[in-house]
């Protein structure tokens, strides 16, 4: 499979209280090893280098992985 878009629904980055409540109780809020990363949301607005970010509205982010980098 190849990969070339990356899509990100902006609910995930702006902290629906709803999505909130799933994030939580799927124990990723618990994962002490990770929990002080940044997330990904932040990474690909601060650096999104391999991707380069293509289109977003208010609902989301599409972001296309640089052709030179090879899955």
């Amino acid at each position: 499979m190849k990969v070339s878009h990356v899509i990100v629904d902006t609910q995930w980055c702006r902290g629906d209280q709803n999505l909130v409540v799933v994030w939580s109780t799927s124990g990723t809020i618990e994962d002490e090893e990770n929990k002080a990363r940044p997330s990904c949301c932040s990474v690909l607005s601060d650096n999104p280098a391999p991707f380069k970010k293509v289109f977003s509205n208010e609902k989301y982010y599409v972001f296309q992985l640089h052709r030179s980098v090879k899955i």
